[in-house]
This record gives structure tokens, C-alpha cells and sequence, in this order.
């Protein structure tokens, strides 16, 4: 007589889990799908109104009534506007002069980018004028640039120079102002340079000096 043993097996009910996103649509997709929202507010707030008034320029409309059609006749007052031209130059000027940020916000974060004593109050100085507001900054130029009690005149006089009346010196006016603008751009500037060189390791540093690497060529590596 032979035993017979039956072994019960028993079957755990695995966990049923969702299908992802990745797995319902062709991979090339998804990434569409997650820029979609912002695709959107782009093609609405930006481009929409980039076309629709790059239309609106060959019409005559005092944005209430009925357009005309005038063709280029909008753009040929324009190039013939000495405020056109005017407005143009002191845009370039902006643009160049804006470049400079970078590389001063660069020397000084690389100054402040060294272990002494009361270097953390020296940076809290440059900080400054990036935290606060931008009226606060335009009271402090018009204070400097102030014609009788300003600090530019009373240095400008101390060196012998004469004193200008900047911000009503059509000539000097636009620096002024650019000066004004750039100054917290250099603080921002300089923030971003000095964040990525505290986060160099020692090590690159230690490894690049044994290599005799030095000034400008350390710099760049």
C-alpha cells in the first residue's frame, strides 16, 4: 500500500499595479506631454502677441474703431522718427554696457572667494544692493547724483573737476541711469560666481597649483 502525499501549494495574489503613463503612449511622446502646459501659456502670452502685432503694424487703428490697411507706410514713419533712432542708440548702449555685469560680478566674487577675518561682513556689503528693492536703489543714485550735496559732485570737485547736474544732462543722462541699473546686476552676477566657487573641492584646487597652474590658467580650468 503506497502513501499518497499532497502538498498544498499556495498561490500569493500578486499586487495589481497601475500602468504608467510611459506604458499607454509611444515613449517619444511623454516628454511632449509634460511640456505641453507650459508649450501652451508660451504659444498664448508670448508668441500670440508677438504675431498679432507684427499683423497690426500694416493697419491704421486707434484701437477702437475699424483697421486700414496701409501696408509699410507705419515702418516708413518710424525709420524717419529722430525719437526712433534716438530710443535705438540708447538701447545698444544698454546692451553693451549691460555686458559688463558678468565679468565684474566674476572679480569680485573671486575676491570674496578667500578664508579671512571679517570676509563675511564684506560679503553681506556686496550683497546688498541684489535684496533690495529697486526703489530703494533709485533714491540712493538720486541722492549720489544730486547736483549740491551729491557724493559724484563732491568727488568730481575734490579732483578738480566741475561738477555736472547728471540726471539733467542729456548728455551724461543715459550712463547715469545705466549705472544705476547695472549696479545690483553685478550683485547678482557675483552671487552666481561666487555659489558655483565654494562648491569647487579643495582637492581640484590642491591638484591644479601641483601642476603649477596659476592666475588666469587656473582660472579657466
Amino acid at each position: 500500500m503506497s502513501e499518497q502525499s499532497s502538498v498544498a501549494y499556495e498561490t500569493k495574489s500578486l499586487p495589481v499595479t497601475p500602468k504608467k503613463l510611459g506604458s499607454r503612449m509611444p515613449k517619444h511622446l511623454v516628454p511632449w506631454v509634460f511640456m505641453a502646459p507650459a508649450l501652451l501659456l508660451f504659444a498664448l502670452y508670448v508668441l500670440y502677441p508677438i504675431v498679432s502685432s507684427f499683423i497690426l503694424s500694416f493697419y491704421s487703428w486707434d484701437g477702437l474703431g475699424d483697421k486700414t490697411w496701409i501696408g509699410f507706410d507705419n515702418y516708413i514713419q518710424l525709420f524717419d522718427s529722430e525719437t526712433f533712432w534716438t530710443a535705438l542708440t540708447n538701447n545698444v548702449i544698454w546692451m553693451v554696457l549691460f555686458m559688463l555685469a558678468p565679468p565684474i560680478g566674476l572679480g569680485i566674487a573671486l575676491f570674496l572667494n578667500q578664508k579671512v577675518r571679517g570676509i563675511r561682513l564684506v560679503k553681506a556689503l556686496f550683497f546688498f544692493p541684489f535684496v533690495i528693492s529697486q526703489v530703494v536703489i533709485g533714491l540712493v543714485f538720486s541722492w549720489f547724483y544730486d547736483p549740491n550735496l551729491g557724493l559724484l559732485n563732491s568727488i568730481l570737485d575734490l579732483f578738480g573737476f566741475n561738477t555736472i547736474a547728471l540726471l539733467s544732462s542729456e548728455e551724461y543722462v543715459t550712463y547715469g541711469i545705466i549705472a544705476a541699473g547695472l549696479w545690483p546686476q553685478i550683485a547678482y552676477c557675483m552671487i552666481l560666481y561666487l555659489t558655483g566657487l565654494n562648491n569647487l573641492s579643495p582637492d581640484q584646487i590642491e591638484a591644479a597649483r601641483l601642476d603649477r597652474a596659476k592666475g588666469f590658467k587656473m582660472l579657466r580650468h
